[in-house]
């Protein structure tokens, strides 16, 4: 009774908005078909009436079945037409989770409850349920009613995760959805969810986190099962029990009704009275209604019913596909799609066993599910026509609105609506030229009549979504361009894109609040003087009222913002508040003005900050905060020690200030265990609602290291090298090893916890990209106190081949400006094979090799030298033999004195 009464306010409340013209009737692929289907129900219903010669009451009862079944049907219009796209998906959200609920409660009621149906039903008159035991019933009553809402909120969460959506929960969500569609025990349920399983895999394939969950699922099931085999049996649930062979009775019954009325069936719901014309004994709730799914549908309406009724779950389906196969679309979107396709098909099967197709909890979730996902598939609301009263008017109508029949279909266009109103009245602005430019260059223009209205519509060749411009140019205004904004074109007559009001030019109507000492500044002058943006005109003093609001009216000629300084005077502050840098944004959509910010003023002196242990770089708490002024302007208190950190290493001095300006002060840290420590802080006074963050303060002594490594071939920084630290002596770290890679500049910066002071001996492993690793030793780093890392220096790895050799002529005289060429014969293949150098004034060169694949060995070769003058002209000496070995050190080694003879 109480949601029949809230279908009846519904209604209430869509005839209002709809002979207010607040809302305009829209027909599309469901609510067309089932306008027809209620119009076939109606007539066969009529028919009924005479033949099975009902009394008023026999006759108000089978009538109100279908009254009943179209009030349900207002759930899908109070969605189609009066909530936007968002507004949809959040009220199917809710749904989701109250059947979450209805599981969570279903779990609880299965186990501590058993029999809970005749608990809550046990009066006299009331219905009667069948004893139910432990199964869950929750609050449906009926494990078979409470299964298939569990199993459509299950399609909507394994959608999504077919989408490869993740979600906060999924885990013990679907687990809980699982259990609690177990705990029904219900055969149809179980066949239900495999056929809604069937159609995601369908329609999405198995992708591998969906594959993951099943097979989870059926691990954990199939132990399950078995050890509920007992209580399944007990429950004649592993058998073909009489309740199982009773479903086929109603099939029967429903067939033989259809065959013997096929046009227009017994009428919509005469199944009591049908059955008692044939001398049927009645079975279970076959007095109401066959369990029979869309086999009850046709023995109610005939073929034509049937037909209209079929009509409508094709509709479903095929909007479904064109969801989910829209790439376009947000994959959550794209979810609902595969699990709108899903849930029907799972009900329809469903609905064979008990009649969950028409019953109404089950409907109106049905209903507002389909609506949804008309809203994704427009992607915005349809508005058509001419209000209706009632939805049978728009049947004998015939096409008028014709919205969402074939022979009202038109080709695509862009059709745009809106309004323009005066900037500063909000009254409607006619002569306002509107222009629309569409990709291609596309222009299309129009003037708005007397209420401001205006309307332009162009023929496109695509059905997807375009991007288009707007300019509004008001009489005696420059004109102003609106944002790009998106525009999905529409293929039926009476269809539209309504745009809203904007403004016929841009302006700001600005509010903010002003608040001294937490309080609104009341009886302040207020001026803007601007210094940036926008050239603008309009208001820009003003003054705050009782809730210290001032507005400012700001007109440019172009959508912006106009930056300024904002000043406040008001004779509580001892200076004028001067706020720099303030921006007022122009708008172009009319909206009722609100205050847009809320500014402190008269100067505070508010600050927080923080303290953590420099050893761990942990926030500690319970840290002694204490502050004392040491010069600047005047403040209250003078010194503040009556506060320690909190669990966040937080601390806040809330100083008031007697001026503005600055104020020196000193801070001190005093810590449970560590150090006393104590910093120099300024802080400035400020207009502002919150407070300022003074910064983080350390105390104690810190273990934090920058070490650069360099190659000893190349000496270069060697960039990009994974390098180990470990300790190996001293005081403890934690860690004690650290892992890092060279960056660069041929750094690593490394650093770990301690809680002693001292030295740290350790080493450092080198892994270069080929060769063996390399160990580099004798690292002695002590702890500091201080906030900074310090240096610990340069350190080499790798072999080198840099050698120098020398000249000499036979008198032991250095050779000067001779050439020198190495030529590689065999060992190492030192890289380059040959390299020309020249001696200098003392007859030395030098000879930089590069060991290959950081490679350690010998290499041999020959050097030729070629003296200068007075050398004749083509003198060359060879010297063979010349054996140079790789060394583990930066250092440049001498290879020798190699003798020439004189000239």
């Amino acid at each position: 009774m109480v949601a029949d009464l809230v279908v009846a306010l519904l209604w209430v409340a869509l005839a209002a908005l709809v002979l207010s013209g607040r809302v305009r009737v829209a027909l599309d692929r469901i609510s067309l078909p089932v306008l027809a289907f209620v119009a076939v129900a109606s007539l066969s219903t009529a028919l009924a009436i005479g033949r099975y010669s009902l009394g008023f009451s026999d006759a108000v009862g089978v009538a109100a079945f279908l009254i009943r079944w179209v009030g349900y049907f207002g759930w899908y219009l109070l969605v189609a037409w009066c909530l936007t796209a968002d507004e949809a998906r959040g009220a199917w959200h809710d749904i989701e989770t109250a059947i979450l609920a209805i599981a969570l409660f279903g779990i609880v009621q299965a186990a501590f409850l058993p029999g809970f149906a005749q608990m809550i039903h046990n009066e006299p008159g009331l219905p009667v349920w069948d004893v139910q035991g432990h199964r869950l019933v929750s609050t449906m009553l009926d494990p078979n009613f409470a299964g298939i809402l569990i199993a459509i909120a299950l399609f909507f969460r394994l959608a999504r995760v077919a989408e490869g959506l993740r979600e906060r929960g999924d885990g013990w969500v679907l687990a809980l959805l699982a259990t609690a569609l177990v705990l029904t025990v219900s055969r149809s349920s179980a066949l239900a969810l495999a056929v809604g399983l069937a159609v995601i895999v369908a329609a999405r394939g198995v992708p591998r986190r969906l594959a993951y969950l099943m097979f989870v699922a059926l691990a954990l099931l199939a132990p399950a099962l078995f050890l509920m085999r007992g209580y399944l049996a007990s429950l004649n649930k592993l058998g073909l029990d009489t309740s199982a062979m009773e479903r086929i009775i109603p099939w029967a019954r429903a067939f033989a009704l259809f065959v013997q009325h096929p046009v227009l069936g017994i009428g919509f719901n005469a199944t009591k009275q049908a059955q008692i014309a044939h001398g049927w004994l009645l079975v279970g709730s076959a007095d109401v209604s066959l369990d029979a799914g869309l086999l009850f549908v046709a023995a109610m309406t005939g073929a034509l019913g049937l037909a209209c009724y079929l009509w409508m779950l094709w509709g479903v389906l095929r909007v479904s596909r064109r969801v989910y196969t829209d790439t376009e679309l947000a994959p959550a979107d794209r979810a609902h799609g595969v699990a709108t396709a899903a849930s029907t098909a799972a009900v329809i099967v469903h609905s064979f066993f008990i009649n969950s197709l028409l019953v109404p909890f089950v409907m109106q979730i049905l209903w507002i599910m389909w609506a949804t996902l008309m809203h994704i598939a427009a992607n915005r609301r349809l508005r058509v026509g001419a209000a209706a009263i009632v939805p049978l008017l728009i049947l004998v109508a015939g096409c008028e609105p014709c919205a969402g029949t074939n022979v009202c279909s038109t080709v695509s266009k862009v059709d745009l609506q809106g309004q323009i109103v005066d900037a500063r009245t909000g009254a409607p602005a006619p002569g306002v030229q509107v222009t629309v430019a569409l990709p291609g260059g596309t222009q299309m223009g129009a003037t708005t009549n007397a209420n401001g209205d205006w309307e332009v519509a162009k023929q496109v060749t695509t059905t997807d979504s375009i991007t288009a411009t707007a300019t509004v140019t008001a009489p005696g205004h420059a004109g102003y361009t609106v944002p790009a904004f998106s525009v999905r074109p529409v293929t039926r007559r009476g269809d539209a894109t309504l745009l809203g009001a904007w403004l016929s030019y841009p302006y700001a109507r600005y509010q903010a609040t002003l608040l001294y000492k937490g309080r609104p500044l009341t009886n302040a002058s207020v001026s803007f003087a601007r210094t940036g943006g926008l050239a603008a005109t309009g208001t820009f003093t003003g003054s705050t009222n009782g809730a210290g609001i001032f507005t400012l009216n700001v007109t440019a000629d172009q959508l912006g913002s106009v930056v300024g300084v904002l000043t406040v005077s008001q004779p509580a502050l001892s200076q004028p508040a001067v706020i720099g840098g303030y921006v007022i944004p122009l708008q172009y959509r009319y909206r009722i003005s609100t205050p847009q910010a809320v500014y402190s003023v008269g100067g505070l002196l508010t600050y927080g900050g923080q303290v953590f242990f420099r050893g761990s770089g942990a926030h500690v708490q319970g840290v002694g905060v204490a502050w004392t002024r040491t010069s600047g302007i005047a403040v209250t208190p003078s010194t503040y020690t009556t506060t320690t950190t909190d669990t966040s290493g937080f601390f806040l001095l809330p100083i008031q200030p007697q001026g503005t300006g600055e104020v020196t002060g000193s801070l001190t840290f005093t810590p449970p265990n560590g150090p006393v420590t104590t910093y120099t802080v300024h802080m400035a006074t400020y207009d502002s609602t919150s407070y300022r963050y003074l910064g983080n303060f350390g105390y104690g002594q810190q273990w934090a290291w920058a070490i650069e490594l360099w190659r000893n071939d190349s000496l270069r920084p060697a960039r990009g090298v994974p390098v180990t630290f470990r300790r190996t002596g001293g005081i403890a770290l934690t860690p004690d090893s650290v892992q890092a890679v060279t960056g660069a500049d041929g750094r690593i910066r490394i650093r770990s916890g301690v809680t002693d002071t001292g030295y740290v001996d350790g080493e450092i492993s080198v892994y270069p990209s080929t060769g063996p690793a390399r160990l580099i030793t004798g690292l002695h780093l002590r702890t500091y106190p201080a906030d900074t890392m310090d240096f610990a220096g340069v350190f080499g790895f790798g072999p080198s081949l840099h050698y120098a050799g020398q000249i000499m002529n036979a008198d032991s005289v250095p050779v000067r400006g001779a050439t020198v060429t190495w030529t590689r014969e065999y060992g190492l293949a030192a890289t380059p094979a040959t390299l020309t150098a020249t001696t200098d004034s003392t007859g030395y060169f030098d000879l930089w090799l590069y060991p290959p694949d950081n490679a350690e060995g010998t290499v041999v070769g020959h050097f030729t030298v070629t003296p200068p003058a007075p050398y004749p002209g083509g003198t060359h000496y060879t010297i063979n033999y010349v054996s140079l070995a790789t060394f583990l050190s930066a250092e440049r080694r001498f290879a020798g004195v190699f003798l020439i003879p004189n000239p």
